[in-house]
């Protein structure tokens, strides 16, 4: 009988680790979406912006203020949920070239990277050690800087217009997007 309280006890005890790693794990996500502001859950994200839904992906109008006409976002409604410390325990190189194995095959699931494609086969991908340093608008100094802006058009990233400027500028978009929505089909 003791021995059966101890296999009892011992089931209850990984049960309960069990939900305790679940309310933790749950509790991580939670934060991490509402970090992001980008993350389809977070409760602050601009929804005004949003211009189309698909399955795993939503469009969205930039809230600073598009850089070119037809500047946009895909983004995932998944956010980045389990990597946050992973990085610092691999040392894995900062530039990897993906033309051989893609994307997928050269990022393990749920790591943070940056990834730059080039046509369909070709496109390199950098290793985030440490979101917390890396500049969330590396990607978009990069292409401001090859598309030669001027300096005002630069800093305009930094400005954010009114609620209802930004709603004119999602009716614009969506006039021009209108054609090309392949989401209409989904409903």
């Amino acid at each position: 009988k003791t021995g059966d309280r101890r296999i009892k006890g011992s089931l209850m005890h990984k049960k309960e680790m069990e939900v305790n790693q679940a309310v933790h794990k749950h509790k991580h996500i939670i934060t991490q979406q509402e970090r992001c502001q980008f993350c389809f859950d977070n409760p602050s994200r601009p929804k005004h912006l949003t211009i189309s839904i698909a399955n795993s992906t939503y469009l969205m109008l930039p809230p600073r203020g598009a850089l070119v006409q037809g500047h946009c976002y895909i983004l995932p409604f998944q956010a980045i949920e389990e990597a946050e410390d992973e990085w610092s325990q691999h040392n894995a190189k900062k530039l990897i070239d993906t033309s051989t194995k893609g994307l997928r095959g050269c990022i393990p699931k749920n790591f943070p990277y940056f990834h730059v494609e080039f046509g369909l086969n070709a496109g390199y991908v950098h290793v985030i050690d440490d979101e917390k340093v890396f500049r969330s608008h590396f990607g978009q100094d990069v292409v401001i800087g090859m598309l030669k802006l001027t300096e005002e058009r630069m800093n305009r990233r930094c400005q954010q217009g009114s609620q209802e400027h930004q709603r004119e500028a999602v009716m614009e978009f969506q006039k021009m997007w209108d054609s090309f929505d392949w989401t209409k089909m989904l409903d």
